[in-house]
């Protein structure tokens, strides 16, 4: 049960969260007329990005986590009212400290992504209403993604694994499974890892490209 709700949840909570900030400190400050006054401070380009990155990258972070907070709560008081009526070998517990764990670092890279696209995609635009329409279609896509990895057919492979979002989404399914195949998973951490700080640096490296262009700012 968990499985096939904590990764949805943490995936679009994550973008969730980075999806009004993004738009307010690119659009926004464009439309608010403070972009020009931002860029005339001391403060390099590199770092306005980065200090942008990191404010979108907290209410990533903490959009998920409250979220999903909520949610086992919720989840674990639900259960017990129906602990009676729960089969044998269901139990409404908590997933172990340690999976929990490493699910926090596999947020911690996805929401670096989804901050570092989302703040690149907003910068294209000229008003709120306009980066709206900027990063509704990655919000589509990624809600696309996210339901083919919760489904029960889909399981990890080396193609998946390094794919974005999906390679993050199966790693936190087999995490929660904890089935007797989920072991194989050790040999994919690497891949996924890797490939998940990967995408987002490309990500922030293109945030401090278009940061650099006169024609887009």
């Amino acid at each position: 049960i968990w499985s096939k709700m904590f990764p949805a949840m943490l995936v679009l909570m994550s973008l969730t969260g980075a999806f009004y900030p993004a738009i307010d400190l690119g659009a926004g400050e464009k439309e608010r007329g403070t972009m020009e006054t931002l860029l005339i401070s001391p403060a390099r380009r590199i770092e306005i990005v980065f200090g942008k990155f990191l404010t979108i990258l907290l209410f990533s972070i903490g959009t998920a986590v409250l979220n999903v907070l909520s949610m086992c709560i919720t989840g674990q008081q639900i259960a017990k009212a129906f602990a009676s009526k729960l089969p044998v070998d269901i139990s409404p517990e908590l997933p172990q400290l340690s999976s929990m764990v490493c699910k926090l670092i596999l947020l911690l890279l996805l929401g670096a992504l989804f901050s570092a696209r989302c703040l690149a995609l907003a910068t294209f635009a000229r008003s709120t209403r306009e980066g709206q329409y900027y990063l509704t279609p990655l919000l589509m896509v990624v809600m696309g993604m996210t339901l083919f990895s919760v489904s029960p057919a889909v399981d990890m492979t080396p193609l998946y694994s390094i794919l974005p979002v999906i390679n993050v989404a199966l790693m936190l399914k087999g995490l929660l499974l904890n089935a007797p195949h989920s072991t194989s998973l050790v040999v994919y951490a690497v891949p996924v890892l890797v490939s998940s700080l990967g995408y987002a640096m490309l990500a922030l490296w293109w945030a401090i490209d278009l940061y650099n262009r006169e024609d887009v700012l």
